[in-house]
């Protein structure tokens, strides 16, 4: 038990030794990190990326009824009961037991449809605000008596946006900022859009490197130390 510690960190530094020699010692870093952030890496040849512009951040939709109602515990928000909440391409069609903005919040918040619905307080009454809970263009309406009059309940004004880009000239279209699969084993965030170049590059880290095998020499030293100790 007393060489328990000191092994397992000398394993520890072993194997962050193998990775880091298994990838070269390559470390990614961006040109502008106030546009482009590079969050991780686990690339395994030298390379460099050019994002020649960035004209589009990814948004989440976000969208509220189109009317205010006096009372959001009673007064009714359907004519019949019956609304069709519509997300992506998955509709869910439901009867409201609480006809009121109360009873439609907790309803679509129970669906697990991949929204959420708050109630918004002002002084021209009270709306539903729904907010898609992932970023990307998708759809989200909300419909009353869908077999019916089929009367639209939410604005159509922010049905989210996807992530536009362009890597090396081509153009690259994301659901989300956190880009994972389009350069190998390189992960970058989108901040800002640009029509500034921004270069992604992959180099040998030598200091990466030199400090892994400090690492893995001290863990090993100490192990050492401790193998003498117990012995007698």
């Amino acid at each position: 038990s007393g060489l328990n510690s000191s092994v397992g960190a000398l394993a520890a530094s072993l194997q962050s030794l193998g990775d880091v020699a298994s990838h070269q010692a390559l470390a990614a870093a961006s040109s502008d990190s106030a546009i482009v952030s590079v969050t991780g890496g686990n690339a395994t040849s030298a390379a460099a990326y050019t994002i020649n512009s960035i004209s589009s951040l990814a948004t989440a939709a976000s969208e509220r009824t189109l009317t205010g109602y006096a009372d959001s515990a009673a007064t009714p928000v359907s004519s019949n009961g019956t609304v069709k909440l519509t997300v992506g391409s998955q509709n869910y069609q439901f009867t409201l037991t609480n006809n009121s903005l109360v009873g439609l919040r907790d309803k679509i918040n129970a669906l697990g449809a991949g929204v959420t619905a708050s109630i918004l307080t002002t002084g021209n009454g009270n709306y539903l605000s729904l907010s898609a809970n992932a970023a990307g263009a998708t759809t989200l309406t909300l419909t009353d008596d869908p077999a019916g009059a089929a009367t639209a309940l939410l604005t159509n004004t922010n049905q989210g946006s996807d992530a536009l880009f362009k890597l090396n000239g081509i153009d690259v279209t994301q659901k989300s900022n956190l880009v994972n699969n389009v350069i190998p084993g390189v992960t970058f965030q989108l901040l800002a859009t640009s029509n500034n170049p921004v270069t992604i590059s992959l180099r040998t880290d030598r200091a990466r490197l030199s400090s892994a095998l400090q690492q893995f020499v001290s863990s090993l030293n100490t192990t050492r130390s401790d193998l003498r100790a117990q012995t007698g």
